[in-house]
């Protein structure tokens, strides 16, 4: 246990000596783990779950297209 109280004093004195790195560190850390919780919110919600309704073959996706106008 008293390893564990100098490392983490070590570490800590590393930390404010080098704000620079550290706040870089910190920013990376929690980009990471508002990625990964974001992406598996999605997949959550879209794969894991199913739709709502309950005849789920019935469902049909609509869309237009617009042909293309040639100019001379």
């Amino acid at each position: 246990m008293n390893n564990l109280v100098r490392e983490f004093r070590y570490s800590l004195r590393v930390l404010i000596k080098n704000p620079g790195t550290s706040i870089v560190a910190v920013l990376a850390l929690a980009l990471g783990i508002g990625v990964n919780a974001s992406s598996f919110t999605a997949v959550s919600a879209l794969v894991l779950h199913p739709l709502p309704f309950p005849p789920l073959e019935r469902v049909m996706t609509l869309w237009e297209t617009i042909p293309k106008v040639r100019t001379a």
